[in-house]
């Protein structure tokens, strides 16, 4: 059996982000296709977890994830390497993978690409500067200039990239030098099990304490400015005039929490639009279920959007800016719920639209999640992995 490597700063169900879900996603995909899967994750118990064809190797440290990833991470691949001769490894994040390059081991690797964390992070700054602003001024464009040079690194080093959608390859092919015609693109396989629409809707809005006329509006989103909640926001007050009965959901934490509850309530929306913070997945996916619409008012750089798709995959119509790879998903089921411009008059346009044909896009946006995010999409994984492997 060959042996696999995959290298994540987070891993599900611990951390439930789009690249933890997606990291653990493969890894049972190659477990259960008869490889033996290592991971290495940044982890808060210091844990070795087996179970058949897989193993967990959790590192911790201090509370700067990239440091921890250099010198823990570093640690604890070496351990691993020294001990297992590694076919493959796969890599989700850039200071995982400097680490892994650091070592100097002679083992192919697979790039997975979520996002540049350095592009991002010049649009958006760093958490840090909302701790200690001058420190983080003055780290700041070290910091990006560093991730930058890793990122470029990883993708030139690797035996193959692995992007989700066009938007991503246009972006490394932009940014990033000489990578040539490594890129895949590769399916996201979701759990359709999981987010499938609910039955006995009712009893679950009930549960709630959702009134029949209510229009829930729900948004999954860390509270960073690249994400465009505070236009969202600001767009709340003409969308009320004209549906008295909708209310803004908000789930998700940040920097930005303070600002945001300070901008609901000088617009007076305290009972209309709520920051409900993180919240277990069991209740997200139940709010998935019961809303009426989900809103994705990113502002830029949409690499895919996995809330997007266990939204739609539960069966709600999704209302989304045209950003990143959102019009690849949207404009796949209708080019009704891309919003054109990032004000309330296209907002109300894509709500009147999505509540007037309601029950034709529930339908839609099921068999669009069917037909494109299936686990039987996983052969293409597959495919790719045994390329890479020759």
């Amino acid at each position: 059996m060959k042996n696999i490597l995959i290298l994540t700063q987070e891993l599900y169900p611990d951390k439930i982000g789009g690249s933890a879900k997606v990291a653990w996603q493969q890894a049972k995909t190659f477990a259960n296709l008869k490889y033996n899967v290592t991971i290495i994750t940044n982890g808060g118990n210091n844990e070795t977890k087996v179970s058949k064809n897989m193993q967990i190797i959790e590192y911790t440290g201090n509370r700067y994830k990239s440091l921890t990833d250099l010198k823990q991470g570093k640690e604890a691949i070496k351990k691993i390497t020294d001990s297992i001769d590694f076919d493959l490894a796969i890599i989700h994040h850039p200071y995982i993978g400097k680490a892994f390059l650091s070592l100097r081991k002679n083992i192919p690797y697979i790039y997975m690409f979520h996002a540049s964390t350095a592009l991002e992070t010049k649009y958006q700054g760093l958490d840090l500067e909302n701790r200690n602003k001058a420190l983080g001024k003055i780290i700041k464009p070290f910091y990006i200039k560093y991730t930058k040079y890793i990122e470029n690194e990883l993708l030139l080093k690797a035996k193959q990239i692995w992007a989700f959608s066009n938007f991503s390859e246009m972006l490394i092919k932009k940014h990033f030098n000489r990578i040539g015609s490594k890129i895949k693109q590769i399916p996201y396989l979701a759990d359709l099990e999981t987010f499938k629409p609910e039955e006995d809707r009712n009893s679950l809005r009930n549960n709630f304490n959702i009134q029949a006329k209510d229009i829930i509006a729900i948004t999954v989103r860390r509270l960073v400015p690249r994400m465009g909640l505070e236009w969202l926001i600001k767009s709340f007050p003409a969308i009320i005039k004209k549906h008295p009965h909708i209310k803004l959901l908000i789930i998700g934490n940040g920097y930005l929490k303070n600002e945001l509850n300070s901008l609901i309530q000088e617009l007076k929306l305290g009972d209309k639009v709520l920051l409900l913070g993180r919240l277990p997945e069991s209740t997200l996916i139940n709010y998935y279920k019961a809303a009426d619409i989900f809103i994705l008012p990113t502002l830029a750089y949409e690499g895919l959007g996995l809330s997007t798709i266990e939204a739609l995959s539960c069966g709600m119509p999704v209302i989304g800016t045209n950003i990143g790879a959102t019009p690849e998903i949207l404009n796949g089921i209708d080019k009704n719920l891309l919003l054109q411009n990032l004000d309330s008059v296209a907002l109300m346009n894509c709500i009147d639209y999505t509540l007037l044909n309601k029950k034709e896009l529930v339908i839609k946006t099921r068999k669009f999640c069917e037909d494109n995010y299936d686990q039987k999409k996983s052969q293409v994984l597959a495919n790719l992995l045994e390329e890479a492997l020759k």
